[in-house]
């Protein structure tokens, strides 16, 4: 592991000093360390500039921030399959394995192999010829619109729920953890190759989360007399959609890698963010 990759939210200025001491500690222990040029403030020193992290083949990317962060950062190394390793400077952190105070005995674990590799799927969206992936959900969501909408919802285009709602998130083992869990959704092993269909405020109230091995395509249409409706993957609004249009969601062709610390269980992790302990 000689060349690191970090990645941050540039308007946070607050981090500039912790950030610099940590890349400076990479650099006194003789790796090369790379961020994005749209990232360049001229507070972080020590760093090498480039336009995409497929440059400097990086080893381990580095990323300082909460959930958003790392979501953000996964847009940017689609495909690569790079490791993320995430420090929480967040609330919650979910995706996150370590705190901040705890950067310098991570790098060490890492020097020592002291680590391992957990995969995760994504998923991939089609919306009007236009593909997308995202690491926790892809949703349909009514947007500004005050009414509710109608949704038809098939698998290998087998129809399996009409659904009226709000809109309905279509949700990774990742971010089961996250809109979905709000909006009354299981919690998933992050290892399981599956997704939740999570409806958002649906008219039937018996209507439940359905959780659905991710090996065949899913399709939401949405109904004729409805609404336009958004399109959002991991935060980022895609297009829109209108009356008998399509959404398309599979298993995307790569996996998500974190790097996970032995010491660190998905359910331990859950216990803590969750405050469930007693």
């Amino acid at each position: 592991m000689n060349k690191y990759g970090i990645f941050y939210n540039p308007f946070k200025i607050e981090i500039k000093t912790s950030l610099n001491k940590k890349i400076d500690l990479l650099c006194r222990q003789g790796f090369s360390v790379f961020a994005l040029n749209k990232q360049k403030n001229g507070y972080i020193k020590k760093v090498n500039y480039i336009e995409n992290f497929a440059e400097a083949d990086i080893d381990i990317l580095l990323v300082f921030g909460g959930d958003g962060t790392i979501l953000r950062a996964f847009q940017e190394i689609i495909g690569l399959e790079i490791p993320i390793l995430g420090f929480n400077l967040g609330r919650v952190g979910f995706l996150s394995d370590c705190q901040e105070k705890d950067f310098e005995e991570s790098i060490e674990k890492i020097i020592r192999s002291e680590y391992i590799l957990e995969k995760r799927i994504a998923i991939k969206g089609i919306a009007k010829k236009r593909e997308f992936y995202a690491l926790n959900e892809i949703l349909l969501d009514k947007g500004l619109s005050p009414k509710i909408i109608h949704l038809e919802i098939f698998r290998d285009n087998h129809l399996i729920v009409n659904l009226y709602a709000n809109g309905v998130i279509v949700s990774t083992p990742t971010g089961s953890t996250a809109y979905s869990l709000s909006a009354g959704g299981s919690v998933m092993e992050p290892s399981l190759d599956a997704v939740s269909i999570t409806p958002i405020c649906a008219q039937a109230y018996s209507l439940k989360p359905i959780i659905l091995p991710i090996n065949q395509e899913i399709k939401i249409r949405v109904g004729k007399n409805a609404s336009e409706v958004q399109v959002v993957a991991d935060d980022n609004i895609i297009n829109s959609l209108s009356a008998e249009e399509e959404l398309v969601i599979r298993k995307a062709e790569f996996q998500a890698i974190f790097v996970k610390f032995y010491n660190k269980d998905f359910f331990s992790i859950l216990q803590e963010k969750l405050h469930l302990r007693t």
